[in-house]
């Protein structure tokens, strides 16, 4: 295989050294070389996978007992440089008539859904947690790797997100207990919220439904973020699995590093903050719980345009009473009633709703407490979250999801921008192998 491609390489050199006028330049011999190349890996794949193989008349496979048929027959296998193929056997379940039957090689490679490799697999969910399948197609083309079609690139990324799922209790522990927390953290934030994904009702109709994001930030002494953890939940089941997550993985940096502050931080939603108290609830240190101080911002501001002024002139005064005064909650409300009381009519809705939203929370707008322990008072961070997992992703022009299905890629995505990728794939990758034992044959068989 070598020699095949050292003679391609030295043929194609002397094709360019006796071309004068260089015509097509380097790309012809890029295809060229590139392929020679391929042809030796997928050979040499192909190779060792046929180590995988068994003799034996008999194995057993979880306690069950399996016969080797008499004939061997071609697989296909997909790798990332194109197909392998492989002369292997099927055993067929002994006690089982016309039973189902295993390939005893793909069992012990760990082929994913016994066709991929745990490489090419791998490759296909990154891509398909980035992008469309069709979009993941036309990039395979262009890198002049995995030439399948986007049906089974998608189907392939859609069979590793659920086997995530079903695990992901066991690989978040994993994960956990394999994260160094940062020298220079010195708290976490939890933030929670929700953004609207389309799901598909039945083949006729789509319907918006809340999908669940959620992040865990490390923070230095200066407040600013180290590392985020992201979380995403389909809105199928509700918040309990998030919850679940967040919360072990809490409890998880809390034995590591028990001096952590924590901070639960959302927006005013009943919903969000009730999940926040579940997830803190017993934690091995006091959480401070805070709302969102931009929406509150927001609210203030919407207050001050219905009485006819400009925001731009107060806003800085308001922020800075909400930011540094122990009380500034309460004195933003008597400063819209002051401002209220000056103007003639009744009271603008967008100043009771800013009252009313006020009065809800104040006792999460201790700002000026949070701020003096170098906490943060803004759940941007979980925004950020809802877009990058969701939004950017899962609400494209025509999209629309099935639970499972956009749990899957949801899943995906969280570990790939969590920087948990690597060692999610090394603890998940492994549950596609089996132990195959060579057995006797039984006794009247």
């Amino acid at each position: 295989m070598l020699i095949k491609l050292g003679e391609t390489i030295e043929n194609e050199a002397d094709r360019v050294s006796q071309d004068p006028d260089g015509a097509g330049g380097l790309g012809p011999s890029e295809d060229l070389v590139e392929e020679a190349a391929d042809e030796v890996v997928r050979k040499g794949l192909a190779e060792i996978l046929r180590r995988f193989e068994m003799s034996a008349a008999y194995v057993e496979v979880n306690g069950a007992l399996w016969r080797r048929m008499s004939r061997p027959s071609n697989g296909v296998y997909f790798a990332r440089r194109g197909e392998l193929h492989v002369l292997r056997h099927l055993y067929r379940r002994v006690d089982v008539r016309n039973g189902p039957t295993i390939v005893p090689l793909e069992l012990r490679a760990g082929l994913v859904e016994g066709l991929w490799t745990p490489r090419a697999a791998e490759a296909a969910a990154m891509l398909l947690q980035n992008e469309t399948a069709r979009e993941a197609e036309a990039t395979c083309s262009t890198l002049g790797v995995m030439p399948y079609s986007r049906s089974s690139l998608l189907r392939v990324a859609d069979q590793l997100g659920e086997r995530l799922e079903a695990h992901h209790v066991h690989i978040e522990d994993v994960l956990m207990s394999a994260f160094v927390v940062p020298d220079d953290a010195v708290a976490v934030s939890v933030a929670v919220d929700r953004v609207a994904v389309r799901m598909l009702a039945d083949q006729h109709k789509a319907s918006w439904r809340m999908a669940y994001c959620g992040v865990l930030t490390l923070h230095d002494a200066s407040g600013a973020p180290l590392h985020a953890i992201r979380y995403g939940r389909m809105p199928v089941d509700g918040s309990a699995d998030l919850e679940e997550s967040l919360r072990g993985d809490l409890f998880t940096l809390l034995s590591k590093r028990p001096t952590l502050s924590v901070v639960a931080l959302s927006d005013g939603a009943d919903e969000m903050k009730h999940i926040l108290h579940r997830v803190s609830v017993d934690l091995p240190v006091e959480v401070k719980h805070a709302l969102d101080f931009w929406h509150v911002v927001e609210k203030v501001s919407a207050a001050i345009t219905s009485l006819g002024m400009v925001p731009q002139e107060h806003l800085d005064t308001l922020k800075g009473i909400l930011a540094t005064e122990p009380a500034g909650a309460e004195q933003v409300v008597k400063l819209l009633h002051a401002w209220k009381a000056k103007r003639n009519g009744s009271m603008p809705e967008e100043v009771r709703d800013a009252i009313r939203y006020i009065g809800r929370n104040v006792g999460r707008m201790r700002y000026s407490e949070l701020r003096e322990a170098k906490l943060p008072i803004g759940s941007g961070h979980v925004e950020a979250t809802c877009k990058t997992l969701v939004s950017t992703r899962m609400k494209r022009s025509g999209a629309r999801w099935s639970g499972a299905g956009g749990q899957a890629i949801l899943g995906l995505r969280s570990l790939a921008r969590s920087s948990r990728w690597d060692g999610a794939m090394d603890a998940l990758l492994p549950t596609y192998t089996a132990r195959v034992t060579p057995t006797a044959r039984p006794v009247g068989r």
